[in-house]
């Protein structure tokens, strides 16, 4: 940066820092018109300050301290005359002296900060009457930049433990404070971006004559992991996290899927398989990360109910059947039936009939088995009638009315003739 100086004595304050400025040049450039404020010849001296350790229109500020840099001024002297002396506007960093000059001779032109002396420089020129000269003043100070890559928010960067700069976007950055010639630089992460690691190349050196440019900040989004907690499960379940990434699980606790999923994306948990016999739900299992793993995935567990039945054909009265001793069922017509009490996964069931309908025989076939994961449904139960036989005979030297005959006390049977009989009533097999 260039700036021209108006001004006598050009002091340049920077706070705690001492710092020896490298080059200084003076170039003489085209001569212009002399300004005609005095009452003999002039000679208008042009100062302009380059490579200054702070930017133009700030509060200023040393590579080493934090002191407000208040005025600069700029002096031009010689032997036998009063010296011309003029502030130097911050801002610009040029000024103009007017020097009354009767005739060619040697000045001396000095540049300093008013409250520190380690920045100034003095150049010897020669001035003639109702001319005007340009000179260049460089401290010798350089900028520490690079470039930033990946960056997904803001970063916070210091060089040598300060001059805190925010960076909000990829491309080039610049610290604000100058170094000067042969300081040591060194740029550290601060504060790093949200969810993002910054790794720093070539981030330390010392200046040699030139402006650092070649500090590389690559940001990278950190990987986090996935998991939570499962309860109530009894047998073989299986996650899946957005599809794939298949996580098997045998036993209550917690859990955690292999993969590493990055920062902001979004994490999806499921079920592929149920455990036979249980129904697993899974509660918080959708988001994005967001800078942190994931631990509150919450997957429950229950069993399932299931419940024995079948049909019944051939009935015609009533049959009562049991399951497992008990939960009795009374069946009065043919179709399905379905026992009230459920079981559960791994239960074991046996139907069998405890009353048999009147004049009928009730078979129970797929009577017995282990629930396993499913309703049972196959029991069937077969009801045939029972044979039944007459009794009879015959009759033979009846003379009179009156013979009365009996089966097991009962079936009243009247005779009064000779001749066959049967019984009124049928017998059962087996009676």
């Amino acid at each position: 940066m260039v700036v021209i100086l108006r001004g006598a004595a050009f002091r340049f304050l920077l706070f705690a820092g001492v710092f020896a400025f490298i080059s200084t040049s003076c170039g003489k450039f085209a001569q212009d018109a002399p300004s005609s404020g005095g009452s003999g010849p002039t000679m208008a001296v042009n100062v302009a300050l380059s490579q200054i350790p702070f930017k133009p229109g700030s509060a200023g500020g040393g590579p080493l301290s934090a002191a407000t840099i208040t005025t600069i001024t700029c002096s031009v002297t010689a032997a036998d005359m009063a010296d011309v002396t003029e502030s130097i506007p911050i801002d610009t960093l040029q000024a103009t002296l007017i020097v009354p000059v009767g005739y060619a001779r040697t000045f001396t032109v000095t540049v300093d900060t008013v409250n520190d002396g380690n920045f100034s420089d003095s150049q010897t020129v020669n001035l003639t009457p109702n001319s005007s000269i340009d000179m260049v003043f460089s401290f010798g100070v350089y900028t520490v930049a690079g470039t930033m890559s990946g960056l997904h928010s803001w970063i916070i960067l210091q060089n040598n433990g300060g001059d805190d700069i925010t960076v909000t976007k990829n491309g080039t950055f610049e610290f604000d404070i100058s170094l000067t010639d042969g300081s040591d630089y060194d740029v550290t992460v601060l504060t790093m971006p949200s969810g993002q690691i910054g790794t720093i190349t070539n981030a330390s050196g010392t200046l040699s004559g030139n402006n650092v440019t070649d500090i590389e900040i690559a940001c990278v989004s950190g990987n986090y992991l996935v998991g939570g907690a499962v309860g109530g499960l009894d047998g073989t379940l299986v996650l899946q996290n957005n599809g794939g990434d298949d996580l098997t699980l045998t036993l209550d606790g917690f859990f955690t899927f292999y993969a590493e999923i990055e920062d902001l994306f979004a994490y999806d948990v499921t079920i592929l398989t149920q455990p036979a016999g249980q129904t697993c739900t899974v509660t918080n299992k959708n988001g994005s990360i967001t800078d942190a793993a994931v631990t509150d995935v919450t997957v429950t567990c229950v069993n399932n109910l299931y419940t024995v039945g079948g049909a019944a054909s051939g009935l015609s009265g009533t049959v009562t059947l049991q399951n497992n001793g008990g939960d009795d069922l009374s069946i009065a017509a043919d179709g399905t039936f379905t026992f009230a009490t459920t079981l559960v996964n791994g239960d074991t069931y046996n139907a069998t009939v405890l009353t048999q309908p009147t004049g009928q025989t009730c078979a129970v076939t797929n009577a017995s088995g282990t629930i396993n994961g499913a309703t049972v449904t196959d029991v069937a139960v077969t009801c045939v009638d029972i044979p039944t036989y007459t009794v009879g005979g015959s009759v033979s030297g009846i003379t009179g009315a009156g013979l009365v005959l009996q089966n097991n006390g009962g079936d009243d049977l009247g005779i009064a003739a000779d001749g066959t009989f049967i019984l009124p009533t049928s017998i059962v097999d087996g009676a």
